[in-house]
């Protein structure tokens, strides 16, 4: 965390953006491949914005950042299940975070929405619509 604001400056370096694009990547059919290169060319975050993200981490490291969402108050829990930069990876871990609050792994990874935006939207559409 001390070397954000160094690594901040090349973060978002073109290259750099489509090769951590494609590292979190788990789905990899073109469509989704176009999906993830359209989103790494669309976004600009500038200088601010990263060290905001870099400073993140923070979250997931702090174990009393969900304590609030424990009691099960939380409508859907979306996952990818090739998710490798969360430290929770199975349903007994999500449960240990949220609660009795129902928890569904889909196929993907980081970028869930990028690279499967149907499947993400057809189990929102299932859990709040009623």
């Amino acid at each position: 965390m001390r070397s954000a604001a160094f690594w901040a400056l090349i973060y978002n370096w073109r290259v750099l953006v489509y090769l951590r694009g494609m590292a979190l990547a788990k789905v990899h059919t073109p469509d989704a491949l176009r999906r993830i290169r359209w989103v790494g060319r669309q976004s600009r975050p500038n200088y601010r914005q990263t060290i905001f993200q870099a400073g993140l981490v923070d979250l997931i490291l702090d174990s009393s950042a969900y304590q609030q969402v424990a009691d099960g108050t939380v409508v859907l829990v979306l996952c990818g299940l090739g998710d490798t930069t969360a430290r929770q990876r199975d349903s007994l871990d999500m449960e240990a975070v949220f609660g009795s609050s129902p928890v569904v792994f889909l196929a993907g990874g980081h970028l869930l929405p990028i690279e499967s935006p149907q499947r993400v939207a057809d189990v929102i559409l299932k859990t709040m619509v009623h």
